[in-house]
């Protein structure tokens, strides 16, 4: 009897000793990088440029940042503020007001200047199957689209950052009329494509 009862107070003692063991072991602790692994928040202030021009900009831009899955683009632009406004020394108190409406990580203004025609033609004799003779005239095109993007680190940057981007799309038009804006709208999209890309690596 003496013997069954030492054996079960040894069994309680083990019993509470790992009890004790596995209720002070430390939490797992969380992947490194994990708080910051989320896509940094960009917020558009203010985008200058060509209407048709500049949203297709924009738009490729928006598109490619979010697959990038680096960025995320917050559209402010109707918030009333100026990126200026927002950047200067002393704005501290503008930038906490503007947060708590647009909380972000990165300020973002977008300049888009009208984009760079280069046209070069050739016209030539040539017959039709019905043995007609006509003119026939080939134009090329290259665009060339410049961006201007300032941004500013949140909450409490230096100062503004410029990054300048530039896109040049070839572009061939066999005579064909009325298509005389899409080849801006396609080096606008081809600008924004690079913007993202190139603001996505540099941040």
């Amino acid at each position: 009897m003496k013997q069954h009862r030492a054996f079960l107070t040894i069994g309680v003692f083990l019993s509470a000793t790992l009890v004790l063991a596995c209720s002070g072991s430390p939490a797992p602790k969380s992947a490194p990088g994990a708080a910051s692994s989320r896509p940094l928040r960009v917020v558009l202030v203010e985008a200058t440029g060509p209407g048709p021009e500049l949203e297709a900009f924009l738009d490729r831009f928006q598109a490619e940042a979010i697959d990038s899955g680096r960025l995320s683009i917050v559209d402010a632009r109707l918030s009333g503020a100026t990126f200026t406004g927002l950047s200067t020394a002393g704005a501290e108190t503008s930038r906490t007001e503007f947060q708590r409406t647009f909380p972000g990580d990165l300020l973002l203004s977008v300049s888009l200047p009208q984009c760079d025609p280069k046209v070069s033609s050739f016209s030539y004799q040539d017959t039709t199957v019905d043995g007609y003779r006509v003119q026939r005239t080939i134009s090329s095109a290259s665009i060339s689209c410049t961006a201007q993007l300032e941004t500013f680190r949140l909450p409490d940057g230096q100062k503004p950052e410029t990054h300048t981007i530039k896109a040049e799309t070839p572009y061939t038009n066999p005579g064909a009329e009325g298509q005389q804006d899409e080849p801006m709208i396609k080096a606008a999209r081809e600008a924004g494509r690079k913007a993202a890309r190139q603001l996505a690596k540099k941040l």
